[in-house]
């Protein structure tokens, strides 16, 4: 699929330095930084799709992916996030009746740039009173800068303007989160608009650095 503008991941990913990255990729080898990564998107995409079709009442379209990526234990480790998310609902995580919008692709023509947010919905996030939110699912074991930036993207898609953002970590990988618990990052209002702030100068600069380019290949 091709769409007019470039997708949120892609802007983040071209234009947020990452040192650590760099660091990491140099230390392991380009082949072995390879073979990671492509393992840890498809069992963040098997995940993501076991988590989410559990919130609607229809079927979301499996992903497309490379098998060959999966890791051996992948079934084991997409049974504990299934556990971890079921964990996180019951108490610090709630999903309140109403307006809730899953996998929503969305392309924002005045700001020129695309992008599927994970959830939006009234959500009550540690005991606290529901609130109009964005929240990103993420396997990694911590939130990292990016994934603040691309909440504060996504809740510039949404309208109203959301009260809150979360970032929800279900990491199923016991060498990287030895509780196995999953790990919920709360952004206020103010907070989430600084991330937009932010993510609009990222954009600004992607498209002054790429001022011909009309059609683009889109992945989530």
């Amino acid at each position: 699929m091709f769409v007019p503008y470039p997708r949120v991941t892609q802007v983040i990913g071209e234009m947020l330095p990452n040192d650590e990255l760099v660091r990491w990729k140099r230390k392991v080898g380009a082949k072995e930084a390879k073979r990671i990564a492509n393992e840890a998107s498809a069992v963040g995409t098997l995940v993501h799709y076991r988590i989410l079709n559990k919130l609607v009442k229809y079927e979301i379209p499996l992903p497309r992916f490379d098998v060959k990526n999966c890791p051996k234990n992948v079934k084991t480790l997409c049974e504990i996030a299934d556990v971890q998310w079921d964990e996180l609902k019951k108490s610090k995580f709630k999903i309140k009746r109403g307006r809730l919008e899953v996998e929503k692709f969305t392309i924002e023509h005045d700001l020129k740039v695309c992008g599927t947010y994970d959830l939006a919905g009234n959500f009550s996030v540690f005991g606290a009173p529901a609130k109009w939110s964005v929240a990103d699912l993420k396997t990694s074991p911590v939130a990292r800068e990016s994934h603040f930036i691309q909440l504060g993207a996504y809740a510039l898609f949404m309208d109203p303007y959301p009260e809150q953002g979360v970032i929800i970590s279900v990491c199923p990988y016991p060498e990287k989160n030895p509780t196995l618990e999953a790990k919920l990052y709360v952004l206020s209002k103010p907070e989430l608009q600084e991330r937009s702030k932010q993510f609009k100068g990222l954009l600004k600069g992607f498209h002054e650095k790429h001022p011909g380019l009309k059609k683009f290949k889109y992945s989530k």
